[in-house]
């Protein structure tokens, strides 16, 4: 059932623009947390085991929104009562390719190493003592050992954690010039094309190995693409063989989801641009091919040389923790859950400040405890999302209705309301097999697939909040971006 609550205030605000990128349409409105959403937030409050039974289980964040333009048929789908507690639209088929907000839904464990043998050149140094760059030439031979050099990757811009490492693995014995692990920190194409690779630990080149004329220097590169993952509740140790949201189903876990023949992702990292056109193994790579961050002029091209990497979602998806700046909605500019708030001085840091304000420097610390008050998703649906044809026809999707999910993908199966399913064909209040009542044909349950057949089904995800409002046109060519800030306030 969906109520909107006096204490939690929400604001949706849509943005639709045609292929151009010129506004078609600016809506914005209300929404609607739904009872189930709220309970999420409760449980989201307490850690994995830690209530008063040991059984708790903390609720997997909310990290998918979805967009749908529901069943014409039947006006009442939008209405907000009980019968949309079964957390889908209506019907199944209209609901949108759900746009993930969760910035990493990747594991690190999906993507092979890859070794690079690179020829000496005695065009320039490969490497010096006490140095953190190495240079190596790349090639456009898909038969050259050092071709793979092409998928070696570094944080855009040089800064930040490393996503991919590296070990000296060249042959003959010698010492490793670096230790195992050393991270990728940035590169840069030199006069020439040569590419000069920044390490995060300096060389110690090693008699016998770089140093020697005519020996090659052979690199194996491990991407640790994903930061984060998905940790189990019980060790708070990541695990790969459940689907990115936690729900369980090792068959969501694939490296098509993550690109491939002609199949653009549908996950990863938000922002990362993945190879939606090869065919993983014909590369030879092993894997799926590591994604690109950057900007969007350097953006790689799949082996074709002419389809360039897609970019997952948009560089503003995702979500935050939001505060009032005016009249807009920012992103907080805390780091840490505790402490002084930004407008204050941090007397942990800074114990003895001068409050005259002729004397210079000054040396006032800020905090850095998060105060913001908002929850904001924003998520953009692109082009063919949804897909045609659409119902009742026509070349436009009449968007009417909006949510945001804990899963990456519906449930099967579709909602019905008192299907009768025990042979009572009404909605009863039946004893339990331990003891006390439960209801049953509530409106809304997953009992039937989509064969027809009248089956259990059932509830894997929560929906936090849904909002339905006047039909929104869309094209297939074009975008609608959604911001969706959700307000937990105490009202008297």
């Amino acid at each position: 059932m969906q109520k909107d609550s006096a204490q939690i205030k929400g604001i949706v605000n849509l943005v639709l623009r045609d292929n151009a990128g010129r506004v078609k349409q600016h809506k914005t409105i209300r929404n609607l947390v739904t009872d189930y959403g709220l309970a999420h937030i409760v449980g989201r409050m307490i850690d994995n085991r830690q209530d008063i039974t040991g059984d708790h289980i903390t609720p997997r964040m909310m990290s998918h929104m979805a967009i749908g333009y529901g069943d014409y048929a039947n006006g009442a789908v939008t209405a907000t009562t009980a019968s949309n507690r079964s957390l889908e639209f209506e019907p199944p088929g209209s609901e949108s390719y759900r746009v993930q907000v969760k910035r990493d839904t990747s594991f690190s464990s999906e993507y092979s190493t890859f070794t690079v043998e690179f020829p000496d050149d005695p065009n320039f140094t490969r490497a010096t003592t006490g140095s953190n760059v190495i240079r190596v030439a790349q090639t456009t031979n898909t038969a050259s050992n050092s071709y793979f050099a092409k998928f070696i990757r570094a944080p855009s811009g040089g800064s930040g954690t490393p996503i991919m490492t590296v070990e000296d693995t060249n042959t003959g014995g010698a010492t490793a010039s670096f230790p195992a692990g050393t991270g990728v920190q940035s590169i840069t194409v030199e006069s020439g094309g040569i590419l000069a690779i920044t390490l995060t630990n300096p060389i110690t080149v090693q008699t016998g190995g770089w140093d020697t004329a005519g020996n090659n220097m052979q690199l194996t590169f491990k991407p640790i693409q994903s930061q984060f993952g998905r940790l189990n509740p019980n060790t708070g140790v990541v695990e790969t063989t459940v689907d990115v949201s936690g729900g369980g189903d090792p068959s969501l876990v694939t490296g098509n989801t993550l690109g491939g023949l002609n199949t653009e992702p549908t996950r990863g990292i938000i922002g990362g641009y993945y190879n939606g056109k090869d065919d993983i193994a014909a590369v030879g790579i092993g894997g799926p091919i590591p994604p690109f961050f950057g900007d969007a002029d350097e953006v790689p091209l799949a082996e074709d040389n002419t389809t360039p990497f897609v970019q997952f979602g948009t560089s503003v998806d995702g979500v935050f923790q939001g505060k009032i700046s005016g009249s807009s909605v920012i992103l907080d500019s805390g780091t840490t859950p505790e402490g002084y708030p930004t407008n204050e001085n941090d007397y942990g840091q800074q114990d003895g400040v001068t409050n005259d304000l002729t004397q210079s420097p000054y040396n006032a610390v800020a905090g850095t405890k998060k105060t913001g008050t908002r929850v904001v998703y924003v998520a953009t649906f692109k082009e063919n999302n949804p897909t045609a044809p659409f119902t009742p026809g026509g070349s436009e999707a009449p968007i009417r209705e909006a949510g945001i999910f804990n899963k990456e993908v519906k449930d099967t199966g579709i909602s019905l309301g008192f299907p009768g399913v025990t042979g009572i064909g009404a909605a009863a209040t039946v004893p339990t097999s331990t003891g006390g009542l439960v209801k049953i044909n509530e409106p809304g349950m997953l009992i039937e697939d989509v064969s027809g057949t009248s089956t259990g089904r059932a509830i894997t995800q929560t929906m936090l909040c849904r909002t339905t409002f006047s039909v929104v046109n869309k094209a297939t060519d074009d975008t609608l971006q959604i911001t969706w800030s959700v307000q937990l306030k105490d009202t008297p």
